[in-house]
Parts: structure tokens; sequence; C-alpha cells
């Protein structure tokens, strides 16, 4: 009886014989280990951390939840801290990155509106851009019923034009 022997090629094309079966399945796997490897390091290389500094927070209490949407979106939550605070997002990647922030400050992970509609708890909504060696984007909370109590958005006031008399 006569034994056959069979050529196995590769994924390079029919020139590449490979007598063995099992070493042509440890070449294929060792260009699977090395495309994946410089797809990971492709990806992480991109990817960047965005820091929002937020300010005018109301309170410390409840939680700061941030949703990111980019190429790569991101989430977050920590304690709220009073008036001032620092939130980084991980793995952030592309030109800009549009963030919404809630204040939650009763913990339920939903806005709370007063009985007019309007959002009881800080929010905000930014486009951070990515670029430069570390960004970071400035943000400022907002609290729509705060506002209607004192008659308007908070420091319209200060920030009108004044007329006076010549």
């Amino acid at each position: 009886m006569k034994r056959m022997h069979r050529k196995f090629s590769t994924s390079r094309g029919p020139n590449r014989a490979c007598p063995n079966p099992a070493a042509a399945g440890k070449v294929a796997c060792k260009r699977l280990f090395v495309v994946t490897a410089a797809l990971v390091w492709a990806l992480s290389a991109s990817a960047k951390e965005l820091t929002l500094r937020i300010t005018n927070v109301r309170s410390d209490r409840g939680l700061l939840l941030v949703a990111a949407d980019g190429a790569n979106p991101a989430y977050a939550r920590a304690a709220a801290m009073r008036d001032t605070m620092e939130i980084v997002l991980r793995n952030v990647s592309g030109e800009s990155i549009t963030c919404m922030l809630l204040h939650d400050e009763d913990g339920d992970y939903r806005m709370t509106t007063d009985a007019a509609g309007k959002p009881a708890e800080g929010y905000a909504f930014v486009t951070c851009s990515l670029a430069g060696e570390v960004p970071h984007c400035d943000v400022a909370l907002t609290y729509p019923a705060d506002e209607a109590a004192a008659g308007g958005p908070a420091g319209a006031l200060e920030n009108e034009p004044k007329n006076e008399p010549r």
C-alpha cells in the first residue's frame, strides 16, 4: 500500500507548501498573534485620557455621572464634591468627544425635574477636543431650577451691559 502525501498550503499562496498540518497551524497561530498584538498596540497608542474640570457643583450630595460619546464611548462616576472637582475619562480616542454630565444628588441615576418639567439637578453638555498631549476640558454645571428661582440664568445680571445716563 502506497502512502499519499498531501501538501498543505498556507495563506501566502500555493507556492508555500507545508507537509506537516500541525506546522501549518502553528504558523497561522503565530501570524494571528502578531496581527492581534499590532492591532492592540495601535489602538492603545491612539487612546488618551481626558480630564474634565467641573465647576459650579452645588453640593457634595450624590454622584457626578459622565457619559462620553466618541470613537470609544466612555463612562465615569464619582462622589460629588462641592464647588470644583475633576474626573478622568480613560481610553478615549478621536479628535473630539461629546460629554454629558449629571449631578445626581438623590442617587437615583435619573435627572430629577421640578413641577414645571425643568431639571432640578445640575447638568452640562460639552464637546471637548482631544488635541494636545494632556487633553482637558473645563465644564460648568447648570441648575435650571435655581436659575428660575433667581429670576433668570445665573450671572446674567452681572454680565449684561449697564445703561448709565451721560
